[in-house]
């Protein structure tokens, strides 16, 4: 399989705001991942790898793995990952300040997250599928 270039999320608290783009590849005896912007590379041995999934209608891999007595989860994205926090709207006017159509809400964020997902994921559906299940054949080989 092909390296890809990915957007990779921490799923845990204060750092799922962050995203890091970069390339994620499969290597010899790890699922290896190296950022763009000089961040330290981050490999996933395929014996620590618990769980790994697509999400359904969108372009995300997620993947639940041990480091040491901890379980951590990461996803990896293969289009830009929508804002999580509605807290970036522009309001233009008083008036529409003051209208309940126009405020950013937590649920409509969510809602414009998940067709913003639905549309990328139905695109990139066969390369995902394709990265879950060699991941899955590396990791059961892996443990045995």
């Amino acid at each position: 399989m092909e390296p890809m270039e990915v957007w990779k999320v921490e799923l845990a608290a204060g750092l799922a705001h962050r995203d890091v783009r970069g390339t994620l590849h499969l290597g010899t005896d790890a699922l290896e991942f190296s950022g763009k912007d000089a961040t330290q590379p981050m490999r996933i041995g395929y014996t620590s790898i618990a769980r790994v999934k697509r999400l359904r209608v969108s372009s995300v891999l997620l993947i639940h793995w041990r480091e040491g007595a901890a379980t951590r989860h990461t996803a990896f994205y293969l289009t830009k990952p929508p804002p999580l926090d509605p807290t970036g709207a522009e309001v233009t006017s008083a008036r529409a300040a003051r209208s309940p159509f126009t405020r950013k809400t937590k649920r409509g964020q969510q809602r414009r997250n998940s067709y913003y997902l639905a549309s990328t994921g139905t695109e990139l559906k066969p390369t995902l599928v394709a990265w879950v299940a060699e991941v899955r054949l590396r990791t059961r080989d892996a443990g045995t």
